[in-house]
């Protein structure tokens, strides 16, 4: 069987099974993989999986991650200059659907600033 790509032979072509069309990750090379099996996050000792629901096992991190970002999306609408779709658009530059953006946008609580009158 030949995965997907077209690359035969495993990881870095050193052989190996294919299960269900993926590389498992006892074949991939160990610089890969976490150090650790039970490794943590870098913030509070918490696991790194998520908790039930699909949320973060750690609340500062998510914030942190929210903030962050939220902060990336503001410098790419600076950049645009606040066009989300089209050519030049701020969608277009995160490589994502203009109405993720938009979705985003709402979901994190940014507004475009409104113009003071000069």
């Amino acid at each position: 069987m030949e995965p997907a790509g077209g690359a035969t032979g495993g990881p870095e072509a050193g052989g190996g099974p294919l299960r269900g069309g993926f590389w498992v990750a006892e074949d991939l090379p160990s610089a890969v993989l976490p150090a650790a099996q039970g490794s943590r996050c870098a913030g509070g000792g918490q696991p790194a999986t998520p908790q039930e629901g699909g949320k973060p096992a750690n609340l500062a991190e998510a914030t942190h991650l929210a903030a962050v970002e939220k902060n990336h999306i503001l410098a790419v609408l600076r950049e645009s200059r606040w066009v989300i779709d089209g050519p030049r658009g701020a969608a277009r530059i995160l490589n994502i659907h203009p109405n993720t953006l938009r979705s985003r946008l709402k979901r994190l609580g940014i507004v475009r600033p409104s113009h003071e009158p000069s």
